[in-house]
């Protein structure tokens, strides 16, 4: 395996090791020389830097807890009872707004994390909160009216592609380097 196809696996490691436990994924970037934080002096490292791209994962967990919770009360309201998911079309918009947002978060996620890994934690995060902003515009818009919806998806699609391309940017600078 070449240099750079080795930095590539390697980064692909990190995100997985990452969510796996912080040990592991700090004993992966001490291995690579990739360790943007303090070690500490009897072994370890610490990850408070990142604790606000932790903040805004868990913020979005909680995001998605409560479009959960609001398709099970809009369930209820319509008298339309799972499994079924059509009928009404509040209820059909309530479970697309709560699918469309699980859809990103495999995009929006470890793009989140790579960015706050190869440029800034604090940019990640503040990035992080504005595609928070904007899922939870789309959302809203979403179930009050179809085409309420664009200037939430605006919000969160361009900042998940800021996050997305300037990881992606980033390690590639740096494994061609």
């Amino acid at each position: 395996m070449t240099d750079r196809s080795c930095k590539l696996v390697t980064a692909i490691v990190q995100v997985f090791a990452m969510f796996l436990r912080p040990a592991s994924f700090c004993a992966i970037l001490l291995a690579t020389g990739h360790a943007p934080y303090r070690i500490r002096p009897q072994g370890g490292c610490t990850m408070e830097r990142y604790y606000p791209v932790a903040a805004v994962t868990l913020i979005c967990g909680l995001m998605i807890f409560g479009m959960a919770l609001t398709v099970a009360r809009t369930h209820s309201t319509t008298g339309i009872l799972a499994p079924a998911m059509t009928g009404d079309p509040r209820l059909e918009r309530a479970i697309r707004a709560h699918c469309n947002t699980i859809e990103w978060l495999p995009i929006f996620l470890p793009a989140m994390w790579l960015f706050a890994i190869y440029w800034s934690p604090a940019w990640a995060a503040g990035l992080g909160l504005v595609w928070l902003i904007g899922r939870i515009a789309y959302f809203v818009g979403y179930l009050s009216a179809p085409l309420k919806r664009y200037p939430g998806f605006f919000i969160q699609s361009l900042t998940a592609f800021v996050l997305l391309l300037g990881a992606l940017g980033r390690i590639i600078y740096l494994w061609l380097a």
